[in-house]
This record gives structure tokens, sequence and C-alpha cells, in this order.
């Protein structure tokens, strides 16, 4: 096992990988609670939570985390995700103990100062601006929001402007002691660490919390259909998703997913890549992905292109999806497709951070195995397999399909 388990007293897990070559020590606290959680009337209330964190604690003063942060040379965040929040301390090994005490002071011990409610509000208000005017940002929300319609996986994770208008103090406090001392709460620590020095520190802070066991919402399956949807924006650049809706990260098919994605987008001899932008010379980015979380996920294929173009582009993904669907996969493409994804793994893998984040990230969710065995499960995926998962997925009759144009401008036609 390349990770070591221990668990505090009041049953909370810590993860530790030790790299003792390694320059710096990485800590995440995660907890299983992100926008899924957010009440209806609330969209955005998760991220704001996690705002808020850095507005104060008992010890600190907001801008005193950041002072006490930079003096022992760390780098300190956050990231609110549809079903876990992240928060994360980056810092050189030789104040590690120092650090942890920045980061459990501010997870432990938070204020929620009223008067830093508005200003956060604002930030965020402005934040989901930004996102908006991002061309690609602006048309994955619509994207999920037509996958996922009527769920709330399908919700933008900072909300709406008018739903994030209505979070006051009492929703933020309510959301924190509902949600951030369940069971599944999580620590994860990759780098030159010492376990015996960490887990006394966490034990006092933490391992003295009473933790609850909190019941999560079900994410429903989409029901698939056929939706198309056009927007129309200051861009000069058309974009494109299509996609479906696909199974989540516990699904015993997740690992051949992998594989499908690779063959189909995702690297530059992968099929649309190949056929739409090399032979063709239709689009400048093509890509496919499978986002998956807790019981739910999607696949879909993306690609900036001149608007011109859409009914193309749209008519070649669904033959490449038809064609993988009925044509068993040479074993040369098998043999690339698994190896290119090892070996990105590996590269990920190789880093404390990117380590970290996924040892988290997946215990958070029950999910952590030992990265020996993911590869090997990558190794044993058929050419079956990908036939068997491209048929259960890629329905060429119901799919979503979100297009972004130029103002002014057609997308179809």
């Amino acid at each position: 096992m390349s990770f070591q388990k221990y668990v505090l007293s009041n049953g909370i897990p810590v993860y530790i990988k030790s790299i003792p070559s390694s320059f710096k020590v990485c800590m995440d606290i995660l907890v299983r609670a992100g926008s899924l959680n957010d009440p209806q009337d609330k969209r955005g209330l998760a991220h704001f939570v996690e705002h808020m964190m850095f507005r104060g604690s008992h010890k600190r003063g907001h801008r005193q985390i950041s002072i006490d942060t930079l003096k022992i040379g760390g780098y300190i965040n956050a990231f609110t995700e549809r079903d876990t929040t992240t928060y994360t301390m980056d810092v050189p090994y030789r104040q590690a103990e120092q650090a942890l005490d920045i980061l459990l002071d501010m997870f432990v011990n938070p204020l929620f100062p009223e008067a830093e409610l508005e200003k956060e509000r604002s930030i965020i208000l402005e934040e989901i601006d930004m996102y908006n005017d991002i061309p690609g940002e602006f048309l994955m929300d619509r994207f999920m929001e037509m996958v996922y319609e009527n769920q709330s996986i399908g919700v933008p994770i900072l909300g709406y402007r008018d739903s994030v208008k209505l979070i006051q103090r009492e929703d933020v406090l309510g959301f924190y002691e509902q949600w951030y001392y369940d069971s599944s709460l999580t620590v994860s620590i990759t780098g030159r660490v010492e376990a015996d020095k960490i887990l006394p520190v966490l034990e006092k802070s933490l391992g003295t919390r009473r933790v609850v066991q909190n019941q999560y919402k079900t994410i429903e399956g989409a029901v698939p259909r056929k939706q198309w949807n056009k927007y129309q924006r200051e861009v000069d650049q058309g974009q494109i998703i299509l996609g479906v809706p696909a199974p989540g990260l516990e699904d015993n098919d997740w690992t051949a997913i992998q594989v499908l994605n690779a063959i189909l987008g995702g690297n530059e001899i992968s099929r649309l890549y190949q056929s739409i932008r090399e032979e063709k010379g239709l689009a400048y980015a093509i890509d496919t992905s499978h986002d998956a979380w807790l019981g739910a996920g999607c696949f879909y294929v993306s690609a900036g292109l001149d608007h011109r173009k859409l009914d193309q582009v749209e008519k070649i993904i669904l033959e490449e999806w038809e064609r993988i669907k009925k044509d068993p996969v040479s074993e040369e493409e098998l043999l690339i497709a698994k190896n290119s994804l090892e070996g990105i793994r590996i590269m990920e893998l190789e880093g404390a951070g990117a380590f970290n984040s996924h040892m988290g990230s997946m215990a958070v969710r029950g999910l952590l195995e030992d990265p020996e065995e993911e590869l090997k499960q990558i190794q044993l995926v058929t050419a079956e397999d990908v036939q068997r998962v491209a048929n259960r997925l890629l329905d060429t009759e119901n799919y979503i399909l979100s297009a972004l144009v130029p103002k002014g401008k057609r997308a179809k036609g």
C-alpha cells in the first residue's frame, strides 16, 4: 500500500503518503458536501460557506490567515465541487506543523462575521459574472442544466445571482454545522511528513469533535432525450458541447469508460481529433470528457469552431459514435489508449500535490484504492469492454447539444 490510513478517536480518517525526498507537504481537509447539498432557494450556499471560511477565526482575522500563511512560505486555497468541498494547504516541509495549525484553526473555529457577509457576496456575484463571460464555462453550465434537468447536480456550483442575494449568516452557519462534521470528513496529507508529529495535532483539534451521520441526496439518472439549445453572445468563435448522461465514479465500467474516452478524443491521435481537426480542419480544439461524481456523470464532446461548421461536426461526432459501437477497436488503438492513460496517471501520481488531491478526493467519497490497483485495472480493459460501454453510453438518437454562436448568427442551416 502506497499510503497509510489512521483513524482519530471520533472516527475521522487520516490518509498519509510519506515522500521522504519531497521538499513540501500538501494537506487537504475534505467534506462530502457541495452544491448538491444547497437548499433549493439558496443555490450557491456551499460555495458561499467556502468563501466565508476565510473571513476569520477566533484566533486569526481574515488578513492574518494570509499573513501567517505567507510567513511560512505556504499556499492556502479551497474549492467547492458538486459533491465535495476541499480546503488545501501546500507548504515547505519544515513548516508542516505551523501550516496545520493555520488550516485547522480556520476550519474548526470560523467566525462567519456578519460584517464580512456583504463583502463576500459582492465578490461571489463578480465571480458569477466572470464565469458567465468565459464562453466555455457559460456553455458547460447550460449543458449541465439540460442534461440533469430539475436536479441539483445540474445547477451551477456558484449558484445564480438571485439565489446568492438571498443567503444570510444563519444559512452559512447552519450549512457548516450540518454538513462539515459528518462522518465522511477526511484528512489527506502527502509529502515529507512524519505521522507521529502530525496525528497528535489532528487529534487535539479534530478528534474531539462530535461527528454525525447525514443522509445524502441520491442523484437520479437523467432521462435520455434529444434536446438542442443555441445561445448567442458577443464572441468570435463558436462553441459546441454534445453529450449524454453517464455513470458515476463508483460504477464498475468507470475504467472502461476512461479507455473509450481516450480512443474517441483523449489525445492527438484520437478518432475525433483526427477526423475533425487533422483531416477536415473543422475545429481548432476538440476533446471528449467523462465528468463523474458519486451516482452520476456525463460523457461529452466539446469543440471550438466556426459556427457555420456546426452541422458537419455534429454529423461526424455521431458517425464516430456509431462506428465504435459497431466495430471493435484494433489491438494497436487499444494498446495506445491504455498505455497513454497509464502514463498520464503515473505522471500525476509522481507529484505530492496531485497524489494528495487524488487520494483525498477519492477517500472522502469512499472509493480510495491503491494506485497500483488502478493501473492494473486500466490494462485489464478489453476491446469487448470498450464496445460494450460505447453501446451503453453513446445514444445517437437521444443526446444533448448546446451551442454558443456569435450574436446575430445562425448556428445551423
